[in-house]
């Protein structure tokens, strides 16, 4: 009679053991499975023509869940960034913006590789203004349609008399050695000169124009005799001074 007693107490205990347990052993099981994989496991991402990054960071690799950041590569030379295309790991719509050369996508629990897309694009081109203010000289001439990166040099010709006094460009002033300067066209460039006087010098004494010939003298006529028309005649006697005789 003891014997059974001391079986039943037994029996009872582990099933009061059991079920004290098993909640703790379900809610194991079930946080084993809803577990995001861990920092420790992660997948491969390849990025062709561009980079991946994590919070900032730049990584070849992620766990599943982390948000990755993709950044195309700048362009080549007279190409512009086109779209994202998806090799592996990931569906186009998985990304947050697949035109944009910088966007976002969920790491899976599987490599991903991605690659940046370009094509010919239009090149960028800037204008130059030249100008002069108040006279006395020239500068050369404006242009448009200048190739960017490139570098252009801007002549100044002062009139005789005169230098160049101050050269702004953008309005900034720009220091001028001589008669040329070489602007970076990374941007439209405004270029404005002024001239003034050489000190001292004054304006150089301009040459007169020559005097006009005059018309050569005419030879005279030669002057002819005087004609005595007494010639043949008799004298007419004078006639007597009666006053010297009185």
């Amino acid at each position: 009679m003891k014997i059974t007693c001391t079986r039943k107490r037994s029996r009872l205990a582990t099933l009061l053991l059991a079920l004290v347990l098993m909640p703790a052993m379900v809610f194991g099981v079930v946080s084993m499975v809803a577990r995001p994989a861990r920092a420790d496991n992660p997948n491969p991402i390849t990025v062709s023509n561009g980079i991946a990054t994590v919070n900032g960071v730049q990584v070849t690799q992620a766990a599943a869940g982390q948000i990755v950041q993709i950044a195309a590569n700048p362009a080549p030379a007279g190409q512009v960034f086109d779209a994202w295309t998806v090799l592996e790991g990931i569906n186009l719509s998985d990304l947050a913006d697949k035109a944009s050369p910088v966007t976002t996508f969920t790491m899976p629990d599987k490599p991903v590789n991605v690659a940046a897309i370009f094509k010919p694009g239009t090149p960028t081109t800037y204008s130059l203004n030249t100008s002069v203010s108040g006279g006395h000289g020239t500068i050369s001439p404006s242009k448009t349609n200048i190739t960017a990166g490139s570098m252009e040099a801007v002549v100044f010709t002062p009139e005789p008399g005169y230098e160049i006094n101050k050269v702004t460009v953008n309005g900034s002033v720009a220091n001028v050695t001589g008669d040329t300067l070489n602007i970076a066209m990374d941007s439209d460039k405004t270029v404005v000169v002024t001239y003034k006087k050489i000190a001292g010098g004054g304006n150089p004494a301009q040459p007169g124009n020559p005097g006009t010939p005059g018309n050569p003298a005419q030879p005279g006529q030669p002057a002819r005799p005087a004609v005595n028309k007494n010639k043949g005649k008799s004298p007419v006697p004078a006639a007597p001074n009666t006053a010297a005789e009185a």
